[in-house]
């Protein structure tokens, strides 16, 4: 575990923390804070909106998820391969599709990871963006992100993992008071009625299949 790091986008971060699931998470991966980074603009970005708007910005338990940040490193700018980067960026202005779009943040963490991996490292990503994943599938990015395929968790992934290890009730009793961060885990865990744990894991496990079609195999492979 020593030279294996997660980074995580502000999807993750504000997700996990609120449904009180970013603990549980490093446990399955078998990681702890020290081993975790998130992009060095987070706390500026999330902690203006904890300050105006009471704790709640799009229904995210910011408290919560801005203590984790302050738990773990940080990546800048600075810290990247600037070639790389700038390559991330520039194609993503020339895609015309909007569901193929690499914003800023995941580029600085992608290409870090890129360059990490390139070099001496096995480390991973963790993100919610699922247009960031469609555009890393882009035949421009096959060679480049070669280093990332297999390292990338996406958000449905996480949350049917720890359903693995934890029980669906244990779960369920976890993300249903606050499904309300996220669209899809309000369809998915049920708007007024809660869902049957054979219904949550089969919608969990159609929307990672179709990612893992749409995005090729930079997918970590789970469920196999």
């Amino acid at each position: 575990m020593s030279d294996t790091f997660y980074c995580i986008d502000n999807d993750i971060i504000n997700k996990l923390a609120t449904i009180d699931l970013f603990e549980n998470t490093l446990n399955i991966l078998n990681t702890d804070y020290n081993h975790v980074k998130i992009l060095v603009t987070y706390k500026y970005k999330f902690g203006k909106k904890e300050r105006k708007r009471s704790n709640q910005s799009n229904n995210y338990n910011l408290k919560k998820a801005l203590e984790i940040a302050n738990k773990v490193s940080k990546i800048s700018e600075e810290n990247i391969n600037q070639e790389l980067f700038i390559k991330l960026q520039n194609i993503s202005k020339s895609l015309n599709d909007p569901n193929k779009k690499i914003d800023k943040g995941e580029a600085i963490l992608i290409s870090y990871l890129t360059d990490k991996n390139t070099l001496d490292s096995s480390s991973y990503l963790l993100t919610g963006d699922k247009n960031c994943l469609r555009a890393l599938a882009i035949p421009e990015l096959v060679e480049i992100i070669k280093p990332l395929k297999g390292k990338i968790w996406c958000f449905e992934q996480l949350i049917l993992k720890n359903i693995d290890k934890d029980g669906f009730n244990t779960i369920q009793d976890k993300v249903y008071p606050f499904r309300d961060c996220d669209t899809y885990l309000n369809s998915v865990f049920g708007y007024i009625i809660k869902a049957s744990e054979d219904t949550v894991k089969e919608e969990l496990r159609k929307e990672i299949t179709r990612l893992q079609k749409e995005t090729g195999n930079i997918l970590y492979p789970y469920p196999d």
